[in-house]
């Protein structure tokens, strides 16, 4: 009995260390599987790791390259703007010297100050007025020619300004309009009129300041003068100009019938008479002082 129970033992005790051994194996396989793992999960990270450095190179070398390029454009194209700059520079000497100059030498007397520049009165637009009047009097001897080439110069209708060489009229400045409506009323700057051949011009004359509204009515003052020109001369054939400095283009294209006129064409339409009419002088030198003042022709 006690042989049988040794021999009993001894074979549980070789089980059990063949149990154990089975375990021990068992663990070693799968610590050696989990190394394994490990190893190529370490793998895999360093070839990640090595793709991503790759890509991140890729991508600055692409972004290097196109900085490139936009240098290169802009290389290009400082070189374009700085040879058109040096054409534009060659371009305003030739129109300089073909155009400027000459015109500046023949007329240097327009650098000349006028009496409205002594007082202080070249941009006040009454005093324009009167010496347009004074200038355009049919009275003069070249004043109905120097209205007629005016209105030439504003492009308007030739029947006018062949009618007014032929004509006798009168000049008006400051016209009132009497009152149309409850506090509409006002004064046309240049009323030009022959009763004989019933015609007439109105003119509204801005150097720096913009057409402006009347409170009472809410009309402008090219309406009210317009209205007041059909109702008191219904049948004289009429022109309707506003004169201007300022960029006043848009109330004439709001107010149909208007024809809009700067001051150049009015310095255009007396330069040819400078040498043969001393106001005309005169007034040549205001016109360029208000024209020219803030040109720089170096």
């Amino acid at each position: 009995m006690p042989n049988t129970q040794l021999q009993l033992i001894g074979e549980l005790r070789l089980l059990y260390l063949q149990e154990k051994k089975e375990r021990e194996y068992i663990q070693q396989v799968k610590e050696n599987a989990r190394l394994q793992l490990i190893k190529e999960l370490c793998i895999l990270h360093s070839q990640r790791e090595r793709e991503l450095k790759f890509i991140h190179r890729e991508k600055q070398l692409l972004q290097q390259e196109k900085e490139l390029k936009r240098y290169e454009k802009e290389i290009l194209c400082f070189n374009f703007l700085n040879n058109l700059h040096r054409l534009y520079q060659q371009e305003k000497g030739r129109v300089y010297n073909q155009h400027i100059r000459p015109f500046i030498e023949e007329n240097s007397f327009l650098n000349k100050k006028t009496l409205l520049t002594y007082i202080e009165k070249e941009e006040e637009e009454r005093y324009h007025s009167k010496l347009l009047a004074k200038l355009w009097n049919c009275q003069d001897n070249i004043g109905a020619t120097l209205l007629a080439d005016f209105l030439q110069m504003a492009n308007v209708e030739k029947e006018w300004y062949q009618m007014i060489e032929k004509s006798s009229y009168m000049i008006i400045p400051e016209q009132p309009t009497g009152k149309q409506k409850e506090n509409d009323s006002g004064q046309i700057d240049l009323f030009i009129k022959d009763e004989t051949h019933k015609w007439l011009i109105c003119i509204e004359n801005k150097i720096n300041s913009k057409v402006h509204a009347n409170k009472g009515s809410g009309r402008s003052q090219l309406e009210i003068y317009e209205g007041y020109c059909k109702r008191t001369y219904s049948g004289y054939k009429q022109l309707y100009i506003l004169l201007s400095h300022s960029n006043n283009k848009i109330y004439a294209q709001q107010q149909n019938g208007w024809k809009y006129v700067d001051y150049y064409a009015v310095m255009k339409s007396l330069l040819k008479y400078s040498q043969a009419h001393e106001i005309v002088r005169d007034y040549l030198k205001v016109l360029y002082s208000i024209l020219f003042r803030s040109e720089e022709f170096n």
